[in-house]
């Protein structure tokens, strides 16, 4: 009666446990994969000690000391069965499994810590308010500071007053982008698109924000991802020939001559000025590669 009693208080942390990660799950799930992932792991290992070391699982695994069963455990003076050799090598692959499970849910946990979030924590101070207008005014202000930095390539200052700005107005798109935009900048893909793709899921329809997630993406050598991105806005009617131009040359990433001689074509169509365009079609498209060329020439007369 003794050991019976003493097996739930034995294994109770590993229960609480388990109910404490379930319910974080329930509750915290929908913040995003790195939330799902880690607590649905970590609840799932959890329940998996709780019902390991319980009595379900020993009645499952004791073994029948009957006359036909030749691999019987060993019966102790004290009349604990030991159990046979096969079920101690199980269990001892079953440990092995799960601490390495545990050790990967770990790493990942850490890697989630350190590396999971995609924006720097802003520590600006909050800014007290006492009414719309006075808060579009302040909005404004930090705005406008940080399109001033950026202009003038200072980028983290840029970013600074951009945070600012997003204190008071978290979704505001044209912020959002322009702050997607400073890490382009800086070269911190990543980050950008992090940015840019929160900015989407609220405006989904802004095409400059379509384009610079597949700019993005494009110096990420994330080819296929970039023309999605760039077919999107295209589809919404986009027609810069600057972008044109960016597709053009995704195209031309992925080998796929026809498609980039098109939208060189396009650009100019939109652009005649655009020499680089020419030069690409000189090589795309050889039977006119002598008009494209004598385009060119033209191009660089005119800009001396």
């Amino acid at each position: 009666m003794e050991e019976q009693n003493n097996l739930p208080v034995k294994n109770k942390w590993k229960v609480r446990l388990a109910i404490l990660f379930l319910v974080l799950f329930a509750f915290f799930w929908s913040l995003g994969p790195f939330f799902f992932w880690v607590l649905f792991s970590f609840a799932a290992y959890f329940v998996f000690l709780a019902f390991y070391s319980s009595d379900i699982k020993i009645s499952m695994f004791e073994q029948r000391r009957t006359p036909e069963n030749p691999y019987r455990g060993y019966k102790s003076p004290d009349g604990a069965i030991a159990p046979p050799p096969q079920i101690l090598f199980v269990r001892k692959i079953i440990r092995v499994f799960v601490i390495t499970l545990a050790a990967m849910f770990a790493f990942f946990f850490l890697i989630g810590v350190f590396f999971g979030k995609d924006e720097e924590e802003v520590t600006a101070e909050p800014v007290k308010m006492t009414s719309v207008p006075e808060e579009d005014n302040v909005f404004n202000t930090y705005s406008n500071k940080g399109i001033e930095f950026f202009n003038q390539a200072q980028y983290d200052s840029a970013l600074k007053y951009y945070n600012k700005a997003l204190l008071i107005s978290p979704d505001e798109q044209y912020t959002l982008y322009n702050k997607a935009l400073a890490y382009y900048m800086k070269e911190e893909y990543r980050r950008s698109i992090s940015i840019v793709k929160k900015c989407l899921r609220k405006h989904p329809d802004y095409n400059e924000a379509w384009w610079l997630l597949g700019d993005d993406y494009f110096f990420s050598n994330n080819y296929d991802s970039a023309i999605l991105c760039l077919e999107k806005a295209y589809n919404n009617n986009y027609s810069d020939p600057n972008f044109l131009q960016q597709m053009a040359e995704t195209y031309l990433k992925k080998d796929n001559r026809g498609k980039a001689k098109e939208f060189y074509l396009k650009v100019i169509e939109q652009d005649t000025t655009k020499i680089e365009a020419y030069r690409k079609l000189a090589e795309l498209d050889p039977g006119n590669a002598n008009i494209y060329r004598k385009k060119v020439n033209m191009l660089e007369q005119s800009s001396k």
